[in-house]
């Protein structure tokens, strides 16, 4: 690490999806749900990638047609939940737990990056009970989402 990081590695930034946490068929179930609710077929393949990449916002925007939007919401309002409902899907990587413990063991400033809300990115931390190493936690609330530089800025 001497050449690509000469004066020694100091911090980390997580993105949360895809680093910390297996969110991916958990995200694909909520997509689904909504969808179903609505009377529309299941995500396509380019739909589930966009989705697994975009805001929760972004997401429903793109895989529900316009003239639907304000159901779309009333759904994930009243029938499918996140919290509720997809939430206690989520799992943590194994060894992710212990990485940390690590890494903070040797004064590491660890930081989360994430196109989660801040409500959505606290729920997970609560879910997952994973301890408050991360200083800060940058979500789509306080930054504009990825691929935007905004977040790593802050």
């Amino acid at each position: 690490m001497g050449k690509l990081f000469p004066h020694g590695l100091t911090g980390i930034i997580f993105d949360c999806d895809g680093v910390m946490i297996d969110s991916r068929a958990a995200n694909a179930i909520f997509y689904n749900k909504v969808l179903a609710a609505l009377g529309l077929p299941p995500l396509t393949p380019e739909q589930d990638a966009y989705t697994f990449m975009a805001t929760a916002r972004q997401a429903l925007e793109y895989i529900v047609p316009p003239e639907m939007h304000q159901r779309m919401y009333e759904v994930v309002r009243t029938e499918v939940i996140y919290s509720r409902d997809i939430v206690p899907l989520l799992q943590i990587y194994p060894g992710y737990r212990e990485f940390l413990e690590l890494a903070h063991g040797h004064g590491m400033r660890l930081a989360v990056h994430t196109n989660r809300t801040a409500e959505g990115m606290q729920r997970v931390l609560d879910f997952l009970a994973l301890p408050s190493y991360f200083n800060p936690v940058v979500t789509a609330t306080e930054a504009a989402p990825k691929p935007a530089p905004d977040g790593v800025r802050l």
